[in-house]
């Protein structure tokens, strides 16, 4: 019962998001402005689009922007509905996804690592506050699963609750799973995270933790 209550809210919420921001982005392009998004009732901070080195899921010029806005619109979620989400995530979500690759601990270790690639930084600030770097895993499981590695502007590992990487059930990456990503990797952020005031965070790193890049060995293609 937990399981359909919560994709029951996802879609609604998401059907909601798409209603009230297609206006706004149409409007942004006619004008050829760029959108600053707007603060949440909740009380979470506006933050600048950016932009990112790999493709983005919208076709044309303002499909990076068209993209953040909507990725950042998910969270704009009243925080007695997120804590709900929130619990319906937790106990149905099947758990930490298995055989990832571990994070380089650094992103210079990162940059030279064939098994990752540099995902750009688009949401960047707003998914993971403090990070300058954002590295994903480079071949997915079977099933569709990443890494995400998260990087501080010293180069350092950003790990665990609020803006650390996660183990990303479905990695943007994959093929068919950008629309599997925000609804089982992002949407649950945003519910035990940011639209909850970070209450509730350390249930969605429980089962999207941070790798800590411990168990991290180099690509044999690194070593002399």
């Amino acid at each position: 019962m937990s399981k359909c209550f919560y994709f029951v809210r996802v879609l609604l919420i998401t059907i909601l998001v798409i209603e009230s921001e297609c206006g706004e982005l149409e409007e942004s392009a006619k004008n050829g402005t760029r959108t600053r998004w707007r603060p949440a009732q909740n009380g979470s901070t506006t933050t600048s689009l950016g932009h990112r080195a790999d493709a983005s899921i919208f076709p044309g010029p303002n499909g990076s922007e068209y993209e953040e806005i909507l990725l950042e619109s998910i969270c704009q979620i009243p925080a007695g509905v997120a804590h709900q989400l929130c619990k319906a995530f937790y106990r149905s979500d099947h758990g930490v996804p298995k055989n990832l690759e571990h994070c380089p601990p650094t992103s210079a270790l990162a940059n030279m690592d064939p098994r990752f690639i540099n995902s750009g930084i688009i949401g960047l600030d707003y998914f993971h506050a403090g990070a300058k770097e954002n590295f994903r895993q480079k071949v997915l499981t079977r099933g569709g699963a990443g890494q995400q590695c998260v990087y501080d502007e010293s180069g350092n590992l950003i790990v665990g609750p609020p803006n650390g990487g996660s183990a990303d059930l479905h990695s943007p990456r994959n093929p068919t799973g950008e629309a599997e990503h925000i609804l089982y990797d992002i949407l649950p952020w945003c519910a035990c995270c940011k639209s909850s005031n970070m209450k509730d965070c350390n249930k969605y790193y429980k089962k999207r933790p941070s790798d800590d890049g411990k168990l991290y060995r180099p690509d044999m293609a690194l070593k002399p």
